[in-house]
């Protein structure tokens, strides 16, 4: 009877060995599955992180180029509501819009130094562009109503005549770049525009 009941438990702990081998390696399966889980969650996480942060600098980017654009375009009013033509470079009549054309710019007024200030450094300074028109080529006559501003306006002598300056800034952020072929690669670059009308 001794001899049976050591043979019996012999045979249980026989048993025994395969069903441990079988449950180490559901543990390990399932230890495995959870290491993917983890790294597939910490590459989302990284990746809407970045995203954030890049969309975060996009938007500041363009905010201050936007704060640039708005202070060239501040500068060159100034300059010609108060009739300091010398201090900047006008170009005088015509219908086209000179401000498209790239090239144009190379040869724009820019914002100088002292009202630039020095709280932020820009890597290409902020540039306003001034054209000089008459009240015809502002509002050429198929687009004004018949109850339109008279083309010409005369004062008592009868000489002074009502012009438009079109003015067209361009501002930059601070990072803003061009490669050699001078396309941005980097940063962001804002255009506003505005009208004055002057008599003179």
């Amino acid at each position: 009877m001794t001899m049976q009941r050591a043979s019996s438990g012999g045979a249980r702990r026989r048993h025994r060995g395969p069903r441990r081998a079988q449950s180490r390696g559901v543990v390990l399966v399932i230890a495995l599955i959870l290491l993917v889980v983890i790294g597939i969650s910490s590459s989302v996480a990284i990746r809407t992180s970045l995203f954030g942060d890049l969309v975060s600098q996009n938007m500041r980017a363009q905010a201050l180029a936007l704060e640039a654009a708005e202070l060239a375009l501040r500068y060159c009013e100034s300059q010609v509501a108060a009739g300091n033509y010398a201090a900047i470079s006008v170009i005088e009549g015509g219908t086209d819009d000179e401000w498209r054309t790239e090239s144009n710019w190379d040869t724009a007024n820019s914002v100088p130094a002292s009202v630039l200030g020095s709280n932020i450094n820009y890597a290409v300074t902020p540039q306003c562009m001034v054209k000089r028109m008459s009240y015809a080529e502002a509002f050429p006559a198929e687009n004004v109503p018949p109850n339109a501003k008279r083309i010409r306006d005369r004062l008592e002598d009868g000489e002074e005549y009502v012009f438009i300056f079109r003015i067209t800034a361009r501002g930059y952020s601070p990072d803003f770049r061009r490669d050699g072929d001078g396309r941005p690669v980097s940063g962001a670059q804002v255009t506003v525009q505005s009208a004055l009308r002057a008599i003179l």
